[in-house]
């Protein structure tokens, strides 16, 4: 009862609040990701619980305009439903939604959504293991590599405790090579903030 489609807009400045449009969808959504580019803000999946306790990842690509203040047409649907991702923008253009939770599983797929062409590309999967495919995991990419860590993983859903990384072929965006490092055990987070640095070194 509490999942809900509004929207709000914060002013940094003046630390005033205000209501936005709903969500233009049926359903309202956690686990979305939300990412800028230029003037417009791309909203991805989410999950839908239902009364009953079903769950229902989305295809949705929301767009809002930033100058208007008002939502426009969806873009292209996302291939392979997806909630709980890791969501992040490389060079203004390509937005990287990166393992997450699909419907009933964990998956390990590479989305890459376009925001020039409206379009999407598959990237290199994450390898197949709980390693590397999480859910409620958070990343940014700074130069060429994309950083993404915690979330949860394996048979029981444990917090995880690896940094993962995957260096973007910046001649073709869609080959990634994947690679770890191990952090303090007992540093972990589920759906944390993820932004990049002043000054941020690879």
């Amino acid at each position: 009862s509490g999942i809900h489609l509004k929207s709000w807009r914060f002013n940094t400045q003046t630390l005033q609040t205000d209501l936005l449009p709903d969500l233009p969808d049926t359903l309202g959504r956690v686990a979305c990701g939300a990412s800028r580019v230029g003037d417009i803000i791309y909203i991805f999946g989410g999950y839908h619980v239902f009364p009953n306790g079903d769950e229902v990842s989305s295809d949705k690509v929301h767009r809002f305009n930033t100058q208007t203040n008002s939502f426009i047409s969806d873009g292209a649907s996302i291939p392979v439903l997806i909630d709980d991702h890791v969501q992040a923008v490389y060079k203004d253009s390509l937005i990287f939604l990166v393992t997450g939770w699909s419907n009933t599983g964990n998956v390990n797929d590479v989305q890459i959504y376009n925001s020039y062409t409206d379009s999407w590309q598959v990237g290199t999967e994450t390898p197949n293991n709980s390693r590397y495919k999480c859910f409620g995991a958070s990343g940014e990419i700074i130069g060429d590599t994309l950083y993404y860590f915690g979330g949860a993983a394996g048979f029981n859903f444990a917090a995880q405790t690896e940094l993962r990384k995957g260096y973007i072929n910046p001649d073709n965006p869609t080959e990634i090579t994947w690679s770890f490092t191990e952090s303090d055990p007992n540093l972990t987070t589920y759906r944390a903030a993820a932004c990049v640095a002043a000054n941020a070194v690879q």
